[in-house]
């Protein structure tokens, strides 16, 4: 439907529907459009006192006279109950609030601080049990806003794109206050909701577009974060504090879904004494990320999926657990990109907790230190990964693929690799394989069904007398001289040569010349299959 040059959206049509609802007899509205701003109403069951803001422009009157005007005054498939009872769009309507309807009228402009006016609209809602408060503009706030219990703050979607400067489009809440407050803030709170807004920190450091905590009076739990654009922070979202609340600080049962946080230094920051149990993160973007995507200072029983940064800096990191709880932690499908950074980074004692990694792409470094166990199960691994003090690492079905004559795993200090593959041998050549690694292969009668590395270094196939190699292949010594051997010209060879034990020497053999590369993967078959 068409109107004054603008379109009557779903918005516009249940605002006249909902003017409607309070239309009395004598065909004025309850409060005058465009009167003076009120102060707040108290609580009380609410009525009249806010009206909603229509697409396209225009007032309410305005669609209300159309509506009129061409429908003899009423409206197929509403209803008018003045009483806002039933299934009335007026019932309806008094369950929200609009922070830019009259009393509160909330700058939608950005240019006057608009926290005042959403406080205002948020407190009157929590008076009077009304769910949920909406946002339809780009709104600055110079203060922090404190969400109560039960409240959906809710916006319209947003969007960020650069062109010649930043450019902020849909629903945004612009936190311009002191770098020391978050711009939101959940305390002791539960069954709260926040989605479909953008939160711009204005590139500060130490700001936080979202901080959460508890001082178990009660506990915060109920939380729901979803379609979030956060730019600029400091942090994203500071998940509890323990070195400033309650020893036993709870904020679990929260869920974020579906967002993406652009520019900022840190994404998720977890750190209280009893967080995250229960709770789940998932499809959230990291873009230009400098710091740290999720620091897990002190992680709970939870679960992070489909997540992706870019990495730019060599201090960037997708995962950083430092926190000992013994609580798993499941990271599965998640990736990141970039130059520099590392994918996980792991110092703790935590001979209680397991970390699993599932269905991941890994292309950047894996370093874990200290006291744990990791089960990595089905991963794409793209780059390598270093094991420190009582580490063990269980690798389950991953792809190894990074770059051939590259050690992928490294061990020190006690730490121990164990693994399998389904890749069989045709696709390792030239890998360098960890010691612990086993290797699957094709059943035969009389044969093995694994190949076991007992020595990690380079793969190669047995060198073979009169037989024609191509440039870039890998071969061993038919008698193990604990080296690997890569054809640098192709031919046919003829009988085995003296294999020199030197990196970067060359030998040949009929046509083809082969070169030391490093040590070799000592491999053994194991389990036998009965004939």
């Amino acid at each position: 439907m068409e109107y004054r040059g603008g379109k009557i959206g779903r918005r516009g049509m249940l605002a006249v529907a909902g003017s409607w609802a309070v239309w009395d007899s004598s065909k004025k509205l309850g409060a005058a459009e465009g009167a003076a701003p009120q102060a707040a109403p108290a609580k009380g069951a609410p009525s009249a006192a806010h009206y909603v803001a229509v697409d396209g422009g225009g007032s309410v009157q305005d669609y209300i006279d159309h509506l009129r005007s061409t429908t003899g005054g009423q409206m197929v498939g509403f209803s008018h109950d003045a009483k806002n009872e039933g299934n009335s769009v007026g019932r309806r309507l008094a369950q929200e609030i609009w922070v830019t309807d009259a009393p509160y009228n909330a700058d939608p402009t950005g240019k006057a601080d608009a926290a005042p006016a959403i406080k205002a609209a948020i407190d009157f809602a929590h008076a009077n049990g009304i769910g949920t408060v909406r946002l339809n503009g780009r709104f600055r706030i110079d203060s922090t806003l404190v969400i109560p219990s039960g409240i959906s703050l809710e916006g319209q979607g947003a969007c960020y794109r650069y062109d010649n400067g930043n450019i902020f489009e849909g629903t945004w809440i612009r936190y311009r206050g002191p770098a020391a407050s978050p711009a939101i803030r959940y305390g002791s709170v539960q069954t709260c909701r926040l989605s479909r807004l953008g939160i711009d920190c204005n590139a500060v450091a130490h700001t936080r577009a979202i901080s959460i905590g508890s001082d178990n009076k009660p506990a915060t739990k109920g939380l729901v974060f979803q379609d979030l654009l956060i730019f600029g922070a400091g942090t994203a979202v500071q998940w509890g504090d323990s070195s400033k609340r309650a020893p036993l600080e709870q904020c679990d049962e929260i869920s974020f879904r579906d967002s993406t946080f652009h520019t900022c230094v840190n994404g998720f920051v977890i750190d209280a004494t009893n967080a995250a149990d229960f709770s789940v993160i998932e499809r959230i973007g990291f873009d230009q990320l400098q710091g740290v995507a999720f620091k897990l200072i002190t992680p709970g029983f939870m679960r992070i999926s489909q997540c992706a940064a870019g990495l730019r800096y060599e201090t960037s990191r997708m995962f950083e657990i430092s926190g000992d709880g013994p609580d798993p932690v499941i990271i599965e499908s998640c990736q990141s990109e970039g130059p520099a950074g590392k994918f996980l980074i792991y110092s703790a004692t935590n001979d209680q907790g397991q970390i699993h990694l599932r269905g991941n792409v890994v292309n950047q470094p894996i370093e874990v230190t200290g006291v744990t166990r990791v089960l990595s199960v089905g991963n794409y691994i793209n780059s390598t990964i270093a094991l420190g003090g009582y580490v063990r690492f269980n690798s389950e079905c991953d792809v190894w693929d990074g770059p051939l004559e590259t050690p992928q795993v490294t061990v020190s200090n006690g730490a121990r690799f164990r693994g399998f593959t389904p890749r069989d041998a045709n696709g390792q050549n030239g890998r360098w394989l960890p010691a612990g690694l086993k290797i699957d292969r094709d059943p035969a009668a009389g044969g093995y069904e694994y190949n076991l590395c007992a020595r990690a270094g380079i793969l190669g196939f047995t060198f073979v007398s009169a037989a024609k190699y191509d440039k870039g292949q890998y071969i061993l010594p038919t008698v193990d001289n604990g080296y690997a051997y890569k054809c640098i010209v192709g031919g046919k060879t003829s009988t085995e040569p003296a294999w020199p034990a030197v990196v970067g020497k060359a030998v040949s053999s009929g046509a083809a010349r082969f070169q030391c590369v490093g040590a070799g993967a000592l491999v053994k078959g194991t389990s036998p299959i009965e004939p």
